[in-house]
């Protein structure tokens, strides 16, 4: 089982505004690097789309900045949950990856989704929203036959390239992994027909096991060995300190139930225990982000659950 945490590069995405800077971004790297994470996690916007509310909605472009960051932290996997594919040049977008890839070989998942707010393509100038999912596949057609093929010929209905010669090349299939992100039926076929892992999010250990056993389904269906086959899932945690305290923020939130089953929340114990059955229903790699109200109870998070949380998991069986 991998464990991964979701950087604040875009702001006012799963984080508050004032922590997406270039300096907290190397700050909580650097810390997560030596707490023992497995991996750090960008999110993707060019345009901030109406729904994030805020007035100076500040992002960093994932790609530059893993870069950056990947020269300064090392010996940890970059990866991205979801670049929004239909907003970038497919052609621009194999280039990039290929050569984050011969600089840092082994290092980069780009995990790729059709996006979902249709503000944020119009604010791109894209009229497309309704077609992102085809544009989506026929991009990754597209950026696989660049990687593959000697000179490709591409006529798409979005798409069209003639003669393209494209090196280098990766060495082998998978070297640099394609996830695809997204919690419908449409991405877990994509992901089976075009990707090397799927990443969905927030999802029940019921849901998991529903899509895992559609992606075998759609791996065989491809001809293609699903075992090995990874499923990453983007997931909140709220890290309690005591069962009472957990009990006064669940009532003064008017939680009680199965409300809250979506985030991940209670004292280490739990939290651990929530992580295995979703384990045991399909995931082996965690995107996670932490509820907290300032960046140093960020941080205090990240190491509470390396400490408190993470040994609980180590040899956990994964399906």
């Amino acid at each position: 089982m991998k464990i991964g945490f979701k950087l604040p590069n875009c702001a006012g995405v799963l984080c508050e505004p004032a922590w997406a800077t270039p300096q907290n971004l190397i700050r909580l790297s650097q810390l997560a690097q030596r707490l023992g994470y497995d991996s750090l996690w960008m999110h993707d916007h060019l345009i901030a789309p109406d729904e994030v509310k805020i007035d100076e909605p500040n992002f960093h472009e994932p790609l530059i900045t893993m870069s950056h960051l990947a020269g300064l932290v090392p010996d940890i996997t970059f990866g991205i949950a979801t670049i929004i594919l239909p907003l970038r040049d497919p052609v621009l977008f194999a280039r990039q990856l290929v050569t984050m890839h011969a600089f840092f070989p082994g290092r980069i998942i780009a995990g790729i989704g059709v996006g979902r707010y249709e503000s944020e393509f119009r604010a791109s100038g894209s009229r497309l929203f309704r077609k992102r999912g085809k544009m989506t596949t026929e991009s990754l057609q597209l950026i696989r036959g660049l990687w593959q093929q000697p000179e490709l010929d591409f006529d798409g209905e979005f798409y069209t390239l003639q003669g393209a010669r494209f090196y280098p090349k990766p060495a082998a299939p998978g070297d640099i992994p394609i996830w695809v992100g997204g919690n419908s039926e449409a991405a877990v076929r994509r992901a089976a027909a075009l990707g090397d892992g799927y990443v969905p999010a927030a999802k029940l250990p019921d849901e998991i096991r529903a899509d895992r056993a559609l992606l075998v389904e759609a791996l065989q269906a491809e001809g293609r060995d699903p075992q090995g086959f990874p499923i990453g899932l983007s997931l909140t945690v709220e890290l309690v300190r005591d069962s009472g305290a957990m009990a006064e923020d669940l009532e003064a939130r008017g939680l009680h139930g199965h409300a809250h089953d979506r985030v991940v929340h209670g004292m280490p114990n739990r939290v651990a225990e929530r992580l295995l059955e979703l384990a045991g229903a399909g995931v082996d790699h965690f995107l996670l982000s932490f509820r907290a109200t300032a960046l140093e109870e960020l941080e205090e998070h990240l190491e509470w659950f390396a400490r408190e949380v993470r040994p609980q998991l180590e040899g956990a069986r994964v399906y």
